[in-house]
C-alpha cells in the first residue's frame, strides 16, 4: 500500500477537514504528474487514517454505501 499522508498532513479537528482534503487532492495530482499512481482504495485509506476517528467511521460508512449503490462511480 502506498500512503502519501505524512505527519504534517494530519487533520486534528473537524474544522480543518475541508482544507486537509484539498491538500490531499493536490498531493494526489502532483504524484500522478510525476508518474506515481495509487489505487482509489489506497487514496481512501490515506484519507481515513488522517482524519479524526469519529469522522473516519462516518466517512467509511458513506464510502461503503456509495460503492453498494453506485459501484462504477
Amino acid at each position: 500500500m502506498f500512503l502519501f499522508a505524512d505527519a504534517k498532513m494530519h487533520c486534528s479537528t473537524i474544522s480543518k477537514v475541508q482544507t486537509f482534503l484539498g491538500q490531499m487532492h493536490i498531493k494526489h495530482e502532483e504524484l500522478a504528474t510525476i508518474g506515481i499512481s495509487m489505487t482509489p482504495k489506497d487514496y481512501q485509506t490515506a484519507i481515513l487514517k488522517a482524519i479524526p476517528e469519529e469522522m473516519a467511521k462516518f466517512a467509511s460508512g458513506l464510502l461503503t454505501a456509495s460503492h453498494m449503490f453506485a459501484p462504477t462511480t
